[in-house]
Formats: C-alpha cells, structure tokens, sequence
C-alpha cells in the first residue's frame, strides 16, 4: 500500500475528533481559508477527502449526518455517498482510494484535507505500514475471492445464491512448509472447514448466522452459529497458535480475518516481523491534524440535541426505508447489522419499533410517520434513548483511540512529519476565535514552513489531553483455563496479565475443587501456601 504513494511527501490536513463536534465545519473553513492565505506556490485551494466509513454510502444522509450541499459552500467534497447501503468498504479500500485522490490534488496544487470521524482510517492513511495487509504476502492472490452475501433485498432464493465450492489442496502447494504441515493436519471436519472458508460469506456474530447464510455446506458438526464459531477458533489455534492467543473464541470477525491471513500464506509471527522491519519509516505525509476537541458534559448535551434535531429532520422515514429496502421476501429481518451502512448507530437501535409498525412481518406500516402517534409509542421511546446512549458512548470510544493511539503515534514519528493540535469547542460562542482563527493560523504557518508553537501551548485542555500516556501492550495473550472451560472447544479465556488473580479467585477456585480430584490438587495447593507465606513475610516487614 506504501508504494502507491511514489513520491516525496505532500501536505496533508486532517481534522478528527469526536461525532457532533464541527469537523466538516472546521474543514470546510480551513479549505476557504487556503485561498486566502496567497501561498500560490504551495497549495491554491483546499478540497475535503471524506474518512467517515459510514458516509461513503450513497443517500441515507440524516443517519450518516452528511454535510450538505448548502453547508459545503462550494467547497469540492470527495469519497462520499458512492456506494450501495449493503456493500463493504474496508480499511484498505479506503486507504486506495484515498491515496489515490490526495496524490491527484497534489498534482494540481490543491491541499487535501482529510475529514471524518472514522480516526482509524485516518490514522493508518499517515502511518503506513501498521496494517497487517501491508505487509506483503510472497503468493500469488487466489484465484477464488472469498464470497460476500447480496443484499437481501437482491435476492430472497438461496438456491439462486452463487455456489459455495471449497477451495482445491493445490492452492496451499506454495505455502511454507512448516505452515503447509500444519494446515494437513487437521482433523477431518476442520481439515473440509479450512478450504470451505475463503468461500464463506461474511460472519459477525457467534449467535446467528446472517441472512440467506448456506448452512447446509458447513460440515455438520459445525451448523450453528456457536459451534461454528469454536470450530474457526479451533482450527486457527491448529495452525498459528500465536494467532489465536490474541483473540477470544467468540470474537468470530477477528478470528475469520486471522486465517484470511493464514490462507495469505503467512503466519501472525511474518506480519509482526515486517512490521519491526519496516515501524520506523516515517508518515506518508507531511500531516497537520487538527484534534477537534469537546468537554463531555457539554458536548454529550448537544448530541442528545443534535439525536432529537435528526427525529424532526425525516430520520425515521429514512430508517424505514433502509428496513424496507434491506427485507428478505419472508419478512423475517434486515441484512447483517455489522454490513455497511446498516451499521450505523440508530438503525439497530429501532427495530423493535420498526418491527411492530409491520403486521405479521409485511411491509404493511402502521402510522410511523405520524409525529404526535410515535412519540407515544413506548418502543419508539425506549429506542430514541437507545440511540443517545450509542451516540454518547461512541463520541467516548473515539476520544479514547485519539488519546491512546493517534496522539501517540504521531509523537513517535522520528522524521517529525506529523503535527497534532488540539483545538477546543466546547464553548460554541467562541468557535471562531479559538477553532476556526486558531486553525487558519496553524495552517498558514504549517504551509509556509514556519516553526508551529508547541501543542500544549495552544489551551490548557490541549496542554491536558496531550500529555503522553503509558504505552499498553496492542495485543494481549490470552490463556485457556482448562479448570474453566466447560467445553474444550470453547475454552475459558483469561488475558495473560490476569492470569494470577484468576488462579486465586473465588470462581477458579471453586471450579477447581469441583473438577479436580484431590491429588491433582495438592501441587496448586501447595504453590497458593507458598505464595500466602511470601506476602505474609512481606506485609510483617517495617
């Protein structure tokens, strides 16, 4: 992915920060503002690239929160609203397309300034070389891309359904030996498992399929969701153990994605390697981020506003048209909620509502679009708060990868090409005087190729929320407790860090007493009489 940039570093602005926040609004400013700044030279005007991975779909612009056309005054937008409700879009699509329009920009002297809620895209576009599909695999790609499910609303047949063929023995022939072994090792059902699964549709849950998903190709030990599940986990512990360390059993997309790896040809210890190999090469671009940023008392306020403001905008006849859309022919439910755009936060979080407002699964509608009727409705109720929740704990969950990730990365950066600013908007009577004329001053100085003040001069906020976090282990091992696992093939996971406090907690130790015969017991038991002796000894000392 790295190679397609192939060429020295350009400028590059993003703006990040929390959902409801004002990132288009600052971007658009800062994209006006560039014209304005008379540095010919460098960059005539700005254009915003969108990062949000829900706003690449096409309409659906009220639940995605879409700026609009009058909001963008004039401003050109790009990767947004150009693919279909059911289709997926993943990291290294972005990442492709992205590349791609910032090096066009650049051409043409315009300065890209990257916009969305989505940090991870935006953080893994300046880092390369972070994602495990950057590092190389030496195969071939396979002849046979796994498959992806329709839109149920595409088809509502399976035997219309393309076939589900498992791939032959000779696409391992050019594996590594050791991991080629490994794969012919497995036991029958997992051995038939393993080169059914590059074919199989996506899978985001261990407690139902998808719809219209082919059950009747799985081996038959492994037709529920559940045993599928444990069968994936089994089989990846089978053949990159290091892998399965990392991940719970019931974690099925994380688990799904390592063998992907494993069918790559590669193990997770050859992704690990090039990544040590290649940490230290610098961002792609010469970045300035600006981190858009919001108390959360004062900014949760706002979202709860902003949830009720998306009510009186039309959201729910969106959303039913995105649940009529997405009906199988049965009327039993919409396609996969971790597909696309029916991911976004407020679809899921009404469809007890929108079921009710159907008889007997049809699409038959029962006044939804009467204001005064739903506001009534004590399911309409239960899922307009559910909607505030996820929006509230969704702004927390992105200000924690910003904190935690971002920010961190950024200060690693040994070439010193990426610059993070924190700007505060919690007080909106002061926008222009501490976001958007804070930030039209940055990017001038940015641009021209001044010395930019420190970050943590800016506010104290920013002084705050910049201070350098412990580092945290990105991928902790986890260990089966055999004591605890009622199901060896759903094994009890403990991450390696809690292992001790596990062994003397009330749960293992009763578990303990329960499975085990008393003999088995005694080494435990006498480990545990020497740890109480050591922290006696401890706890007596002065």
């Amino acid at each position: 992915m790295d190679g397609e940039v192939g060429r020295s570093k350009g400028d590059l602005v993003a703006v990040v920060g929390t959902t409801g926040v004002g990132k288009s609004q600052l971007a658009i400013e800062l994209a006006k503002a560039v014209s304005t700044l008379q540095l010919p030279h460098i960059a005539t005007q700005g254009e915003v690239i969108n990062s949000d991975s829900m706003q690449v779909y096409k309409g659906l612009d009220i639940i995605t929160n879409k700026v609009t056309q009058e909001e963008m005054l004039g401003v050109p937008h790009h990767l947004m609203g150009f693919l279909q409700p059911g289709q997926e879009y993943k990291i290294g699509d972005f990442q492709r397309d992205a590349i791609q329009k910032i090096n066009e920009l650049q051409d043409e002297s315009k300065l890209p300034i990257v916009v969305g809620g989505t940090t991870y895209y935006v953080q893994h576009l300046i880092f390369p070389n972070s994602l495990v599909s950057d590092a190389p695999s030496d195969l071939p790609p396979p002849s046979t891309p796994p498959s992806h499910l329709p839109e149920s609303s595409e088809t509502s047949d399976p035997s219309s359904l393309p076939a589900i063929e498992p791939r032959p023995i000779s696409s391992i022939s050019n594996f590594p030996e050791s991991l080629r072994s490994s794969i012919m090792s497995l036991p029958g059902d997992l051995f038939a498992l393993f080169f059914l699964h590059p074919s199989l549709p996506l899978t985001s849950s261990p407690s139902e399929f998808p719809p219209l998903f082919p059950v009747s190709t799985l081996p038959p030990p492994f037709r529920t969701p559940e045993s599928l599940a444990a069968a994936l986990y089994a089989m990846l512990t089978h053949v990159d153990p290091r892998s399965a360390a990392r991940w719970h059993w019931r974690d099925i997309r994380k688990v799904r994605r390592a063998i992907d790896i494993v069918w790559e040809g590669r193990r997770w210890q050859d992704v690990l390697d090039f990544q040590a190999n290649n940490s230290d090469r610098g961002a792609r671009f010469r970045t300035l981020v600006f981190w858009l940023y919001a108390e959360p008392s004062v900014l949760n306020e706002r979202l709860d506003k902003r949830v009720d403001q998306m009510i009186d905008l039309g959201l729910m006849e969106e959303i039913e048209g995105m649940w009529d859309a997405s009906l199988d022919a049965s009327g039993k439910g919409p396609v996969d909620y971790s597909r696309g755009v029916y991911q976004s936060i407020g679809y899921k979080e009404f469809e007890p509502y929108l079921r009710s407002t159907r008889s007997n699964g049809t699409h038959e509608v029962h006044s939804t679009a009467d204001p005064t009727t739903r506001a009534q409705n004590p399911l309409f109720k239960n899922g307009l708060d559910s909607m505030k929740l996820s929006t509230r704990q969704y702004a927390k969950k992105q200000v924690k990868w910003i904190k935690q990730k971002l920010v961190p990365a950024a200060k690693s950066t040994s070439s010193g090409d990426v610059h993070v600013y924190l700007l505060d908007a919690t007080d909106l009577s002061t926008w222009n005087e501490n976001v958007r004329d804070r930030g039209v001053d940055l990017l001038r100085i940015f641009l021209s190729g001044g010395t930019l003040p420190d970050p943590a001069s800016v506010s104290e906020t920013a002084a705050t929320l910049l201070q350098p976090m412990a580092e945290k282990s990105k991928n902790i091992k986890k260990i089966a407790c055999e004591s605890c696992s009622e199901d060896p093939s759903r094994p009890f996971l403990v991450e390696e860090r809690g292992w001790d406090a596990h062994l003397i907690s009330k749960t293992h130790r009763a578990r303990l007493r329960r499975a085990t015969p008393l003999e088995e017991r005694i080494p435990y038991l006498k480990e545990k009489a020497e740890r109480d002796k050591v922290a006696k000894v401890d706890s007596s000392r002065p």
